[in-house]
């Protein structure tokens, strides 16, 4: 059985409904989303929405915080090797 939990996080504000946070846990680990560190996030309403993957979990966000990317997938690159 694979782990996958969806987190979304909204913020209501002026009568207005902001999605800040949507992905997909796919690690039990504490914190997976800042590689263990403690998640501390800052957030603008008028950002504009990122997708950032970590330890292979997408994540749509208007939020920053203190993690490192995974690599970008090179599928070209995956392409040829396949061939």
């Amino acid at each position: 059985m694979e782990f996958a939990v969806s987190q979304v996080i909204l913020v209501h504000y002026k009568e207005s409904e902001y999605k800040m946070w949507s992905g997909v846990k796919r690690t039990e680990e504490e914190n997976a989303e800042s590689r263990g560190k403690p998640l501390v996030v800052e957030c603008e309403l008028n950002s504009e929405e990122e997708l950032i993957t970590v330890n292979r979990s997408p994540i749509f966000s208007l939020c920053k915080w203190d993690v490192e990317s995974d690599p970008k997938l090179d599928f070209k690159k995956m392409m040829k090797l396949v061939e």
